[in-house]
């Protein structure tokens, strides 16, 4: 067909404006990311010229995180075998560069190796709600009583810690009250009426106490100047006085600090405390434990150095499940005489604003949001758009018109 509508033409226009679009996103394209801190607002600024010394030049474009949030979920985690990355950097010699990261799903029981190394990993146990549970024999009766305790599980506003009181070592038989339950422990061998009167005319000591008879079998509390007296019993929770929550509960009264076996454990299945059981070894060698924690609520995570080797061994929270379950709400104003704009990036999804589209990377939930959000300008992402669209309308024109002729 010829005249003025010649589909050859026109295809080969709508190759040259797809072209088009990619040359203006090559040319004046932009990539970068910006940090956000939920409720503060940040200007965008670019570099046009990156060889260019002059300074950034301002788009106007300020960017605030209004609010972010994210949903309930069970979080997943990976493994991070992080090491030295040796880059060539000139002839004939090596420099050390940025560290690389290798991921492994944190898979029980799965055999890893550590780059090219000859150590491995595995993991051996999860624990969600990390804490370390305490054993003792149940023939206590045989044991002789040479270095006697307690052990106790504290109730207070704070948490629950585990404490132990030991007779045999200075200082180990008392714990002052920095746990905020309101009276300081003592622990003594021997009989201990004797001992709570020494204690109660010394001004260093809290007036009020807790004091456990390891002879006979007692608790006693002192408080506010009363004195009541109850028996030791493991397994029972003891409510300090006034009070109904705030108390301890009594886990194992031994005679020899030496049997008391700490043990690895989980709380419950919340995962507040996630802690990963590793077993690390060399080939031909017997293999190391290790517990290795994620970074979470601004603690550092807990890593292991592989000996003989510069690597380390971490565990971190995969960031796309994060994602998938963060929601954040920004407002765009392009500049002072313009009103502000919302964009919502839901459930980790990539959000359009004019040229510029944005999507977010990582989103950390701890009081106060932040989100690393990437910004992408394409200018000629209409061109390209456009392009293809008249090439697949052209091209399906052309087909229909050849199937005709041939009927």
């Amino acid at each position: 067909m010829n005249g003025f509508f010649n589909p050859r033409a026109i295809l080969l226009f709508g190759v040259i404006v797809v072209i088009t679009g990619f040359l203006i996103n090559h040319f004046f394209g932009l990539r970068g990311e910006l940090l956000l801190v939920e409720g503060e607002t940040k200007t965008l600024v670019t570099n046009n010229d990156s060889k260019s010394n002059q300074p950034k030049a301002s788009l106007g474009m300020m960017i605030t995180l209004d609010s972010m949030r994210v949903r309930a979920y069970t979080p997943e985690f990976e493994f991070l075998v992080m090491g030295p990355d040796t880059s060539l950097k000139a002839p004939g010699s090596f420099q050390m560069s940025e560290q690389w990261i290798e991921k492994f799903p944190a898979e029980q029981m799965k055999i890893r190796r550590v780059g090219d190394t000859d150590f491995y990993f595995r993991m051996k146990a999860f624990y969600p709600n990390f804490q370390f549970a305490y054993e003792y024999p149940v023939n206590r009766d045989t044991i002789e009583s040479i270095a006697p305790g307690i052990t106790l599980e504290l109730k207070t506003k704070e948490g629950s810690p585990i404490v132990t009181l030991r007779s045999d070592q200075p200082n180990k038989h008392t714990l002052g009250d920095i746990v905020s339950l309101g009276a300081t422990l003592f622990y003594f061998k021997v009989s201990a009426l004797d001992s709570i009167n020494a204690l109660k005319d010394q001004k260093h000591h809290s007036k009020d106490m807790v004091v456990f008879s390891g002879e006979e079998q007692k608790v006693f509390f002192f408080y506010h100047d009363t004195l009541i007296e109850q028996p030791l019993k493991e397994g029972t929770f003891y409510k300090m006085p006034g009070h109904d929550t705030i108390g301890f509960t009594i886990l194992y009264s031994f005679p020899d600090h030496a049997y008391l076996k700490a043990v690895p454990s989980t709380k419950d299945t919340a995962m507040l405390n996630p802690v990963a059981h590793v077993e690390v070894w060399k080939s031909g060698e017997g293999y190391i434990d290790a517990f290795l924690y994620p970074e979470r609520r601004g603690r550092k995570g807990g890593e292991y150095a592989i000996p003989e080797t510069g690597f380390k061994l971490g565990l971190g929270e995969v960031k796309e499940k994060v994602l998938t379950h963060c929601d954040c709400h920004l407002s765009i104003q392009e500049d002072s005489g313009k009103s502000a704009q919302p964009l919502d990036l839901l459930s980790g999804k990539s959000g359009r604003f004019k040229v510029y589209r944005f999507t977010p990377i990582t989103c950390i939930n701890q009081g106060t949001g932040t989100a690393k959000i990437e910004i992408v300008k394409r200018p000629g992402r209409f061109q390209i758009v456009a392009g293809i669209i008249l090439i697949i309308l052209t091209f399906s024109y052309m087909v229909i018109n050849r199937n005709q002729r041939v009927s």
